[in-house]
Parts: C-alpha cells; sequence; structure tokens
C-alpha cells in the first residue's frame, strides 16, 4: 500500500513515514500541500495522512481542491493545533477520521492498519467492511454522551471497546450520524474525553 505523508513538521513526517515502512507499506513524503497536489499528478495514493495547519495551502484547502475531491483514496486528518471548527470542516470535506497530535506509535501503527482495511477495493461481495472487527475489543460499561454537528445531543452507554471503534447499546436514542463528538468518562477520571471525530452508524441492533 502507498500512503502519502502530509506534514510540513520534518521530523513527524520522517517519524510516519517510517511507522509505515515497519508495516510493510511505501510512504511518500511531502512537506507542503502544494507539493502534494504536483505528486497527485503523477501518482495516486492509496491513502493520506494530512496534516491540517501548515503553512501557505493549509490542509483544509488541499482537500477542497479537485484531486482530494475525486479521490476514493481514505485520508486521515492530523493537527496538534486545530480548533473543534477546523476539524468538523475536515470530516465534512471528506476526511475519514481525524487525529490530534502528539500521538503515540501504538497509535500510528494502528491509523496505518485502519488505513489498510478501508482503503478502496476491499469490500467483498458488496458487503460493508469489516476493519473493526478484526481487533480485539474489551468489554466494558460507561455513559456517553453523543453530540452531532448540528448541535443534537443524546446519552448512552459504551458495551465495548477496540482500538478503531467503541460500540454503543442500542436505545430509542441511538441513530446513526455521520460526525459526532463522543464524550465519556474512564474508569475512575471525573473529567469527559472528547473524541471530535467520531462516526456513528447503526447496524442491527447495536450502535458504534
Amino acid at each position: 500500500m502507498r500512503i502519502f505523508v502530509i506534514d510540513d513538521e520534518v521530523d513527524v513526517a520522517e517519524t510516519l513515514g517510517e511507522v509505515v515502512a515497519d508495516l510493510g507499506h511505501h510512504a511518500s513524503l511531502a512537506h507542503t500541500a502544494e507539493a502534494a497536489l504536483t505528486a497527485l499528478e503523477r501518482e495516486a495514493p492509496d491513502a493520506i495522512l494530512l496534516d491540517i495547519r501548515m503553512p501557505g495551502m493549509d490542509g483544509l484547502e488541499f482537500l477542497r481542491r479537485r484531486q482530494p475531491q475525486e479521490m476514493t483514496a481514505p485520508i486521515i486528518g492530523i493537527s496538534g493545533a486545530a480548533t473543534d471548527a477546523e476539524v468538523w470542516e475536515c470530516l465534512r470535506l471528506g476526511a475519514l477520521d481525524f487525529v490530534r497530535k502528539p500521538f503515540t506509535l501504538e497509535l500510528l501503527a494502528s491509523l496505518v492498519r485502519y488505513l489498510e482495511a478501508r482503503r478502496p477495493g476491499r469490500d467483498v461481495g458488496g458487503r460493508q467492511r469489516v476493519e473493526d472487527r478484526r481487533s480485539a475489543r474489551v468489554r466494558l460499561t460507561m455513559p456517553v454522551t453523543v453530540i452531532e454537528h448540528s448541535g443534537t445531543t443524546w446519552r448512552t452507554a459504551a458495551i465495548d471497546l477496540s482500538v478503531f471503534g467503541m460500540k454503543l447499546r442500542p436505545g430509542p436514542a441511538a441513530r446513526a450520524a455521520e460526525h459526532a463528538r463522543l464524550s465519556f468518562t474512564g474508569g475512575r477520571a471525573s473529567t469527559s474525553s472528547p473524541c471530535s471525530s467520531a462516526k456513528t452508524r447503526t447496524a442491527g441492533p447495536t450502535a458504534s
């Protein structure tokens, strides 16, 4: 799998590229959005890791351009300084997910595996991809508040968790949403942990 890594921070781009290579894939590095658009004219990636905050053309403007809009390759936005509005816009423009810096090497490896599972052509017989079923899931119960981009809020509870997602308890309020913020409290912590780039969906009797 060929993954474009677009980040103006050279050390971050190189670290991402090393993780991609260690997992058996090929990384193409670009340190500006302009350079990435030029590269897209020559080759089509299977996935993109895209920094949202960059000098010159930023990641959001990159997502608005023709080449990214016409691509089927999944894109994950990354940034350590993006506002909530920028995160929503990143997702609205077609990014599969968004991750805030700094992140661990373990999370980077999980992201690459996630991209591999989501790349075009992985559907079998027209069925939905099952990338989130491949990882181990931990049974747990904790309250979760779902805040949709429209402002609609509903409360439910998690019933299990994996590195790819959280399964929510079915109920009359649970419904599919393109993007939502999840607010939850883990363990004995007294503060919530917002997840700004979640996608929720319903599948049979459960929502995840």
